[in-house]
């Protein structure tokens, strides 16, 4: 204790004024109770910075796998211009001859397809979100940015699932001797549109879903 607050105290007993003790012990009492408040809220604010610190480096990491996926399906979509070009074409000029045409007696130089390059399955990370969902991490951050991220790595998962039937689906109709070049052409169009149409769409979502992120990182920065 100061020796000034003991001084106060021992000259306040001393001279018989125990209003003015208790007036002195209520102040002591309050003081302590302020400097314990003082060092909660320090303490407080430390953990705070320091939840929010993980939080950033957490967005930082997530907002990273997110533009690497996007790239990988930008990227991806260049290349299959020339494949839509081509499945536009032989859609509009196919015959009626044309289409029964059982597929496995297409000379695989003829490459049924102009710009048919394959599946080519693209590998959409989600590791980085899975981690910090579980560890409890994202918990605190703002609802919206939660239920973001939720919808755009639960369509990221929908895809791949998506893209796992459609490819053992073409290896089964490559080994195929009965199926025509109608169903084959037909089920390229399926691709086109069930699984590349929905990649193409999923690039919106991880735009939108890293500019929050920045959005979240600048305001609490």
């Amino acid at each position: 204790m100061p020796k000034i607050f003991q001084s106060i105290r021992e000259n306040s007993v001393k001279s018989g004024g125990l209003k003015k003790y208790l007036i002195y012990a209520l102040g002591e009492i309050i003081l302590v109770i302020i400097g314990i408040l003082v060092a909660l809220n320090i303490n407080n604010l430390n953990e705070e910075h320091k939840e929010e610190k993980q939080q950033h480096a957490i967005l930082a990491s997530i907002k990273n796998e997110l533009n690497t996926n996007l790239n990988l399906l930008q990227k991806a979509h260049k290349r299959r211009l020339l494949f839509y070009k081509g499945l536009d074409s032989i859609t509009e000029h196919m015959t009626e001859d044309l289409k029964k045409v059982l597929l496995h007696n297409i000379p695989e130089d003829n490459n049924k397809l102009s710009g048919w390059t394959g599946l080519n399955p693209i590998s959409l990370n989600g590791a980085m979100f899975e981690t910090a969902k579980y560890s409890g991490i994202l918990t605190n951050i703002d609802v919206e940015l939660l239920q973001n991220l939720s919808y755009t790595y639960n369509k990221q998962q929908e895809i791949n699932t998506i893209g796992n039937t459609f490819i053992n689906r073409f290896f089964d109709m490559d080994t195929n001797k009965d199926i025509n070049y109608d169903e084959y052409i037909g089920f390229m169009w399926r691709i086109r549109e069930e699984f590349f149409g929905a990649q193409f769409l999923l690039m919106d979502d991880y735009k939108s879903s890293i500019e929050l992120i920045e959005n979240k990182i600048k305001i609490t920065s």
